[in-house]
């Protein structure tokens, strides 16, 4: 028993957060914190445990979870892994976009693909026939059926998604074909503004306090059409951010913005993408933050075949004496051993910064390693990697191998308005309840929202008044969690 006991108290040693301190408020909430766990354990032992099912049929149990509401209290520091048209609500999108009297929308003749956008009814492209949207909702004859429509268009979600998505290839063609129909909407300016603005105030309502997102600069237009340089969206975005910030000193310290290529691009565009990344990293140093690629990993280019164009761009970062850093997604895939997962070798060799999603990481001891060693954060979104079918059940999501072994990870939500959510509260309670039992506690919940911080864009100095923001929202939580509780007993 000795030896077993031993053998326990060596791999608790190794985990994430073993050696973080608690204060007495910090063990009485933790307390309050296990309690409420272990019940949950213990009522879904045999059957309907969350983190196992599917999310679209766990949804309902979380949101009822006496742990959610825990979690939901805490002040969560930063989103690291957002893309930027997935990260508002689509009812908010269906109640202000789409009753707007000036978008249109149109299918297009070849590829039968929806898509919307705002504009003088004598500005609309010829290239589609556009059909005013509050005029067909009305032609409809019944709004409600309409609007569901919408919302089911604008998201993946299904009652059976299993059968709905047999495979990655059918989920993602979904998945893109959502995101697609919202991009039109955000790049019109006006809509720009108050959808950025939302999309701040839903993490805020989450309590999180920090977000950095991916762009892809689709280029932003007016209602006549008239489309804007990708230094003026910049300067909007961080007007925008600014206001927010200003408008919310106590819960909100900012957000930074990530260019991003689309893997699928070819060689010579990523290096056009590059050259532009500079030149805003130079105009915005405190807001864009660097570079990466997206889209479904498997079918895009893999990393190598941009190498000409990095070594490229690192020698124009030379001369101008301005760094990019990277923040590649690597590793989104269950292929071992395949040009795919080999991007995470080289986003490493890139010197990346974070990897996103990461989840092949665990199969690369070398990786594992080298991440580890040298503090590169990989971004966890544990929700998405499950709806776009990386991992049926949660608890063998290899996030909880990442918090075993001490490898540094945040927890982040990547697109978390496709599957009608908001925040980060979701993504918490699947890792928390779904990596661990007893040992994973509010230490470990403390580390993640210390990662989010540490491991975020932010200068030194921004780290600092971040944490000085985030630590007094910390025990305010913990405070009226406790007293929350001991007024029940």
């Amino acid at each position: 028993m000795a030896q077993r006991g031993n053998l326990l108290q060596f791999e608790a040693e190794m985990r994430t957060a073993a050696d973080l301190p608690l204060t007495s408020l910090e063990q009485s909430a933790n307390q309050i914190l296990m309690q409420l766990k272990d019940a949950e354990l213990a009522k879904y032992r045999h059957a309907d445990f969350p983190p196992s099912l599917h999310f679209f049929s766990g949804k309902h149990l979380i949101s009822d979870s006496p742990v959610m509401n825990f979690l939901q209290a805490l002040p969560k520091g930063g989103a690291l892994h957002l893309h930027s048209v997935s990260m508002v609500r689509i009812d908010w999108i269906i109640e202000t976009a789409t009753y707007d009297p000036t978008l249109y929308s149109c299918f297009n003749t070849t590829s039968g693909a929806q898509s919307f956008r705002f504009s003088a009814a004598t500005k609309l492209p010829s290239t589609c026939n556009w059909v005013n949207v509050v005029a067909w909702r009305q032609a409809s004859g019944n709004a409600t059926a309409f609007d569901a429509q919408l919302f089911q268009n604008m998201t993946v979600l299904v009652d059976d998604p299993v059968q709905a998505y047999p495979t990655q290839d059918i989920v993602w063609q979904k998945f893109q074909s959502a995101l697609s129909l919202v991009d039109g909407m955000v790049a019109y300016i006006p809509y720009f503004i108050a959808y950025t603005t939302r999309a701040m105030q839903e993490l805020v309502d989450d309590n999180v306090q920090y977000a950095e997102f991916r762009t892809t600069l689709t280029p932003l237009y007016d209602i006549n059409g008239n489309v804007y340089s990708s230094a003026y969206q910049m300067e909007l975005l961080q007007q925008i951010i600014a206001n927010f910030t200003a408008a919310h000193p106590t819960t909100f310290f900012g957000g930074k913005a990530i260019i991003c290529g689309i893997r699928s691009f070819e060689p010579p565009v990523i290096g056009e993408l590059l050259n532009e990344t500079l030149v805003l990293r130079q105009q915005f140093p405190d807001l864009v933050a660097g570079f990466d690629l997206v889209s479904q990993e498997d079918p895009g280019y893999p990393l190598i075949e941009f190498l000409d164009q990095f070594l490229t761009s690192q020698q124009s970062q030379q001369a101008a004496g301005v760094t990019i850093p990277y923040f590649f997604h690597a590793g989104e895939t269950n292929w071992i051993d395949q040009d795919v997962d080999d991007n995470l070798f080289d986003a490493v060799l890139l010197n990346t910064t974070r990897i996103g999603h990461g989840f092949a990481v665990a199969k690369h001891p070398i990786v594992s390693s080298l991440v580890t060693s040298r503090q590169i954060a990989i971004e966890v979104c544990p929700i998405s990697n499950q709806v776009l079918k990386l991992v049926d059940d949660l608890r063998n999501h290899p996030g909880a191998l990442y918090l075993e072994q001490n490898i540094p990870i945040v927890i982040s939500s990547d697109d978390p308005s496709v599957w009608d959510i908001s925040g980060l509260s979701y993504d918490f309670y699947e890792a928390f309840m779904g990596w661990g039992g007893d040992v994973l506690d509010i230490k470990t919940i403390k580390q993640l929202i210390i990662n989010s911080i540490q491991f975020s864009a932010m200068s030194d100095a921004e780290k600092q008044a971040a944490f000085d923001l985030w630590n007094p929202l910390w025990v305010s939580a913990l405070q009226q969690l406790v007293a929350a509780a001991n007024k029940e007993l």
